[in-house]
């Protein structure tokens, strides 16, 4: 499924795995008390049905928080407690394990960025989602160019709670209050999710309207048997994907009063003003990612660098030792 332009999402189901009876059969949850090596096998297994390396997906340590950390590369076989990460390397895929609770993915490709939440109804009465776009933000993007997929969790018409938990959780955030088909009390997550997308500025909101507790092919920790004792990590075992290919772009940069262009001749024209006849050497071209990590006069670097990266004359810009061969600005 295209999300966003260059940005794939997938949603894998039970199908397909190696995991035995009751994880039958692509359980993808290391915590969930399967055999973990069926579990790296079915990792292993989807990375490739997907097209993506192995090696470059990035998990998380979900325990319900609003936690958000911006990475760069798959974290070691000990992640942090965390419930949402984003990303600008292209090639990255970002996993979010669900059972019930509702992954939530996040894309501006004009920015490069995409992010992945875990947000169930903890994540969601804390925000992580909102806290995730507002990294996001922070690092580039505008909530209004965000494309955003809600997977698949358990619907409003399913999800009982007590009647003190669905007051709590309304007082925060009213749009999830409900009441299930029997007219108990009941938490509408997704509803509550849409709701703060708006509030955000998002309107590229996109469903997958399935209930995980009606959907017998999607794992449910309410319909199934509990598999861990840790309630911060049980259930987590459908598995959400994105994965951000290359996004190249057509750079005009302008500074406040002066721009710096990168002609078609292969020339970088350095104007004064701005940058007040700073070389770019001086200027410091440290690009990670292809993404800004300091700015000069409203400048990005890394927005620069995309730019020099096609001039001839500045020689190409190598991602792996993240600089250029050569720098002689005229």
């Amino acid at each position: 499924m295209q999300l966003a332009d260059r940005v794939q999402v997938a949603i894998t189901d039970r199908r397909g795995g190696v995991s035995t009876v009751p994880y039958d059969s692509r359980n993808l949850g290391g915590r969930v008390g399967d055999n973990l090596t069926a579990v790296h096998q079915n990792r292993q297994k989807t990375a490739a049905e997907l097209g993506i390396d192995p090696s470059q997906v990035v998990f998380m340590r979900q325990v319900h928080s609003a936690g958000v950390a911006y990475v760069t590369e798959p974290y070691d076989d000990d992640p942090p407690e965390l419930d949402a990460v984003f990303t600008d390397r292209p090639g990255l895929a970002l996993g979010v394990l669900v059972a019930d609770c509702a992954p939530v993915l996040l894309a501006d490709a004009s920015a490069g960025l995409i992010g992945a939440a875990h947000s169930g109804r903890a994540g969601t009465a804390a925000g992580v989602v909102p806290a995730l776009i507002r990294a996001m933000v922070n690092r580039g993007a505008a909530a209004q160019r965000i494309a955003a997929l809600v997977g698949p969790t358990a619907c409003g018409l399913c999800y009982e709670v007590s009647a003190e938990l669905r007051d709590e959780v309304a007082a925060v955030l009213p749009d999830t209050w409900s009441a299930t088909k029997r007219g108990t009390p009941a938490l509408d997550v997704r509803a509550g999710i849409t709701a703060q997308l708006a509030a955000a500025g998002v309107t590229d909101v996109r469903h997958d309207n399935r209930c995980t507790i009606e959907t017998p092919e999607l794992y449910s920790y309410r319909r199934e048997i509990r598999l861990d004792v840790s309630p911060a990590t049980y259930g987590w075992r459908s598995k959400l994907w994105a994965s951000l290919v290359l996004i190249s772009a057509e750079i005009d940069l302008a500074a406040s009063s002066e721009a710096l262009r990168c002609r078609a001749a292969g020339h970088l024209r350095r104007q004064l003003g701005t940058l007040g006849g700073v070389g770019v050497r001086e200027v410091g071209l440290e690009c990670v990612g292809s993404r800004l990590e300091r700015g000069v006069g409203g400048l990005g670097i890394g927005d620069f660098a995309r730019a020099c990266s096609r001039c001839q004359e500045m020689g190409a810009y190598c991602s792996v030792r993240k600089g250029f061969s050569t720098c002689s600005p005229s």
